[in-house]
């Protein structure tokens, strides 16, 4: 959804599109490549000929071919579904800008915590996180590839969210409002500020940053609290700091409030195995595309 009363309250949303392989019926097979701006186009076999004046990846179809993967779950119990054109370079909407420029919803992290448990959480941590490391550990690949193994289907952003929605208390009692874990962000913000006068150099350095960092995304006035938690947890990732930004949200006496005792938040075995995940990132310089910070400047 979209608007500033509705859902999480965001007027914006950000999709991270895939290019994917495909050929049309009777016609020679291409190759979708993206470039270093995310664009797609369309390689050709040694011999083949050229494409007519006009012609499109997908023509020959009536309607474009079908999934290759079944669509994400629909965003909080709504039934409406959203569906994408191949435009000019491969965007999404005849977005020329590419995978990363498109206006839409990723796919809902609440949804998929919802039918989720510790154990598949840990395993989709662990494969994102592995993904990232091959990736730094093979060839030099484009900056789009790694946008798509962190904010992507199936990427570490994704991940993040489903852990984090783990456990989570979204509704406390029917007469009042849902609660998003941005609320818990906020109120683990508000804690931190009060506390940082008691705090050891170290720690009140690391809660300073926090603060500071949540406060700045907290202000763009267009994006909803999934997609600030969403720029939080990579802005976090790219400074790495975001293991000890989950230590003090997990030490926050709103902690008990807002999640289950069986949440990474609250469980001290499944918050070291998280932890311990992100920290083995720390050796690798994360670059993000500037579409993922959705214009906020940290």
């Amino acid at each position: 959804w979209l608007g500033r009363d509705v859902d999480d309250g965001s007027s914006e949303r950000l999709l991270v599109a895939e290019l994917l392989r495909s050929s049309c019926p009777g016609r020679p097979s291409g190759s979708v490549s993206g470039g270093s701006g995310g664009g797609g186009t369309l390689g050709r076999e040694r011999g083949q000929s050229e494409e007519p004046a006009g012609g499109g990846l997908f023509d020959g179809y009536r309607t474009p071919p079908s999934r290759c993967r079944s669509p994400s779950l629909s965003r909080r119990g709504s039934t409406a579904t959203s569906s994408g054109e191949v435009g000019p370079g491969g965007g999404v909407g005849g977005n020329p800008a590419g995978p990363a420029a498109a206006a839409a919803s990723s796919s809902s992290s609440a949804a998929a915590a919802a039918g989720a448990t510790a154990e598949s959480a840990q395993q989709g941590l662990s494969d994102a996180v592995n993904a990232v490391v091959k990736f730094f550990h093979g060839r030099e690949s484009p900056l789009h590839q790694l946008t798509l193994l962190l904010c992507g289907e199936a990427g570490l952003v994704p991940a993040l969210e489903t852990a984090l929605h783990l456990g989570f208390r979204s509704a406390r009692f029917f007469h009042m409002r849902k609660l998003y874990v941005w609320d818990f962000v906020d109120k683990a913000v508000h804690h931190c500020l009060g506390q940082l006068v008691t705090m050891e150099t170290g720690r009140k350095l690391q809660a300073t940053v926090f603060c500071r960092s949540a406060k700045r995304i907290d202000n763009a006035a267009s994006l909803g609290k999934d997609s600030k938690l969403q720029v939080w947890l990579c802005v976090g990732l790219r400074d790495h700091q975001l293991s000890g930004w989950l230590s003090l949200l997990s030490e926050s006496p709103h902690a008990g409030q807002f999640y289950e005792p069986g949440s990474f938040m609250r469980d001290p075995a499944l918050r070291d195995q998280l932890l311990g995940l992100l920290n083995s990132l720390r050796e690798y310089r994360i670059q993000l595309d500037p579409q993922l910070m959705r214009g906020v400047e940290i």
